[in-house]
């Protein structure tokens, strides 16, 4: 990785596919950050990375001090890095309760940070993508599912 403000991958040289550990010599042409071990692994998640894949010079960071633009304070207090998502409007939607979510055992990684396991599960959705420090942002922030972009409700 290179700085707090690049997009948090699992291994400097491990493939971004989920669920594949190989050594990753392809980096994406775009964000120039997440992995691959083949050109089939990156064509297969571009379809989830594309989302979330931003160009260097086009990211953003969270702040973690009151600016003139978020004089609310810091937005997360966490060590973790980032998470690179697309910005809402502040209090613009109110986050589902945390009973909208079910605890799941799943190998794969979460789409959007690509580094923790996924280990959440939208109710009423067939598909689980996510970790809880990422969902829990997603909800926080009102967004959409990242996978298919229906409204999440509690």
């Amino acid at each position: 990785m290179k700085s707090s403000k690049s997009l948090p991958v699992a291994s400097a040289q491990q493939c971004g596919f989920p669920g594949c550990s190989k050594q990753a010599p392809l980096k994406c042409s775009r964000c120039k950050e997440v992995r691959y071990s083949s050109k089939e692994h990156q064509k297969s998640h571009w379809k989830f990375h594309k989302k979330l894949c931003v160009p260097p010079g086009e990211r953003i960071s969270w702040p973690t001090t009151p600016t003139p633009a978020s004089p609310a304070g810091p937005i997360a207090a966490k060590a973790a890095p980032p998470i690179v998502i697309p910005v809402t409007a502040p209090g613009s939607f109110a986050a589902p309760a945390i009973s909208a979510l079910e605890e799941v055992d799943d190998s794969e990684k979460c789409i959007i940070c690509m580094d923790r396991v996924v280990n959440v599960k939208f109710k009423g959705y067939s598909h689980s993508m996510t970790c809880r420090e990422c969902t829990d942002e997603t909800m926080r922030r009102g967004l959409p599912c990242p996978l298919c972009r229906k409204p999440i409700s509690g």
